[in-house]
């Protein structure tokens, strides 16, 4: 449970992203909170805004990249000593427990089990980026392949006229399509063979794209590839 906690609060804002006055306000309630937790109901409000102005210069030194979801984590479990017996509360008690807590094996845990994470998402986007950088790669060979002579229905068109229009290479109006297609209406497969409607209305489709990168590919020079 702690570690689902603690989890979730390393995800929140870090401190150096509030002001110094957003970052005294907090430590005020949260050392409020602590003496709460501790069963104290005599406090002077004087003291905790001494000690919430030293102890944000603190930590804006020396923790800045901590989250205020994690200063309260941590206090809660200064309070409920885990950090050692529990003495009461003072700016020395306070930077202690926040030293404790950034050598915690909780904390080492959930910051591997965090940095795991963004690794595999840096890994899937530069994966990503590969597979597109590689369908790119094709539609270039494939173009200077049929300028050389090669039949373009050997190039998978369909595939390569899909990918230069998600770069936004080449760009065709709902109408330029439906009139490609137009071209194609009366397509019937050979040999007298029945196919469904839908698959009947794919290789239209795919024939109609095949025509207009071929309308392209014929306008582009080898300076365009």
């Amino acid at each position: 449970m702690s570690f689902e906690i603690l989890s979730r609060a390393m995800r929140m804002p870090k401190i150096h992203t509030f002001t110094q006055e957003q970052v005294v306000d907090f430590l005020s309630s949260s050392i409020t909170r602590c003496y709460a937790l501790a069963g104290v109901s005599k406090y002077s409000e004087n003291d905790i805004t001494l000690i919430s102005i030293t102890l944000a210069k603190d930590i804006f030194r020396e923790y800045s990249n901590y989250t205020m979801e994690e200063i309260n984590f941590c206090f809660d479990n200064g309070v409920k000593g885990k950090y050692g017996d529990y003495y009461g509360v003072n700016i020395r008690v306070l930077l202690y427990w926040l030293e404790k807590y950034k050598t915690s094996d909780i904390r080492q845990q959930v910051r591997k089990r965090i940095q795991e994470e963004e690794q595999q998402k840096a890994l899937s986007a530069d994966n990503n980026l590969s597979s597109s950088n590689q369908d790119l790669q094709y539609a270039r060979e494939a173009f200077r392949r049929y300028k050389k002579g090669v039949p373009l229905e050997m190039l998978r068109p369909p595939y390569i006229y899909k990918t230069l229009q998600d770069r936004g290479i080449i760009h065709h109006t709902r109408e330029q399509k439906l009139e490609a297609m137009e071209r194609f209406k009366d397509f019937k497969p050979t040999g007298g063979f029945n196919i469904p409607e839908h698959a009947c209305q794919y290789i239209i489709k795919s024939q109609a794209m095949a025509w207009l990168l071929m309308q392209e590919f014929d306008k582009w020079g080898e300076m365009r590839a």
